[in-house]
């Protein structure tokens, strides 16, 4: 005697249960993002420059800007 074919499944009784394993992944469970606090901005890794007489105009006025741009950053550098 032959078996009866299963019924086919609704598309929808299988589709409800895999979409709610795949939304149940990107549920964050009301946890806030940590926050990111930035201890060090790098100056300690950084110091003021200096220039000699035989150096080109070029290059000393290039130490000045990095300097500015030094004192601007880091204001707190023991220098």
């Amino acid at each position: 005697m032959l078996k009866p074919l299963p019924r086919r499944a609704k598309p929808l009784t299988l589709l409800l249960p895999l979409l709610m394993i795949v939304l149940s992944g990107c549920s964050s469970a009301g946890k806030a993002p940590p926050v990111v606090t930035v201890v060090d901005n790098g100056c300690g890794a950084f110091r003021q420059l200096s220039w000699s007489v035989s150096d080109t105009k070029e290059t000393s006025t290039q130490v000045r800007q990095h300097n500015a741009t030094y004192a601007t950053l880091c204001p707190k550098a023991k220098e």
